[in-house]
């Protein structure tokens, strides 16, 4: 059985509530974090793939919208993978590509708000 409560312990029970609380905000917000980093990461690689192709002469621009296309017709679920969207991941990637520490500073200080 669990510890007895007596009358008057309503102040303990209300802060042992409020560090519970405090708890699980802190593991979310950690969470939430994590999940941003992740994100950028993606849009970050999704950015350095589709620059390769399109330097390379067999792709060229076209890539993007076909990559758009493809991206609609068999994941419509998925957002942020229009024509725009995808050029705004390059346009990332081209941004951070040569500089580690200012990526590292863009996923710290921006999160998802990046994109």
């Amino acid at each position: 059985m669990g510890p007895q409560l007596k009358r008057g312990d309503g102040f303990m029970l209300d802060n042992s509530f409020n560090e519970l609380i405090s708890m699980i905000e802190k593991r979310r917000m950690n969470a939430y974090l994590k999940i941003n980093e992740e994100e950028i990461m993606l849009n970050f690689e999704v950015g350095e793939f589709i620059d390769k192709l399109i330097k390379n002469a067999n792709y060229g621009d076209k890539v993007v919208d076909s990559i758009s296309n493809h991206m609609k017709e068999k994941y419509p679920h998925m957002t942020g993978y229009d024509r725009r969207s995808l050029y705004r991941k390059v346009d990332f990637y081209n941004a951070y590509k040569n500089n580690e520490k200012a990526l590292e500073l863009a996923i710290k200080h921006h999160g998802a708000t990046i994109f």
